[in-house]
């Protein structure tokens, strides 16, 4: 019997990805050095559960319903991390 949690994968991926570039930018915009600390800690974070999500979605075989979009988030998360 297939892990039902599995299905919910591709959604949670995207939505990692999407907090990295939230606390990213939150991290610029703050004027508070140590609160931009910790939205640097908080992106780096989801940055890395984004890399475990996709780990777990390749090892398991799961089709992505929208590949590119994925590709563009890691992209934007990327530069976003590159950036703070």
């Amino acid at each position: 019997m297939p892990d039902e949690t599995l299905k919910y994968l591709p959604e949670s991926l995207k939505d990692e990805l999407n907090d990295v570039i939230k606390y990213a930018k939150m991290a610029k915009k703050t004027h508070y050095d140590n609160y931009a600390q910790i939205y640097r800690d908080m992106a780096r974070e989801e940055h890395q559960h984004a890399r475990h999500i996709k780990d777990i979605v390749l090892d398991q075989g799961i089709s992505l319903p929208n590949q590119n979009e994925v590709d563009e988030l890691f992209e934007k998360a990327d530069n976003a991390l590159k950036e703070m």
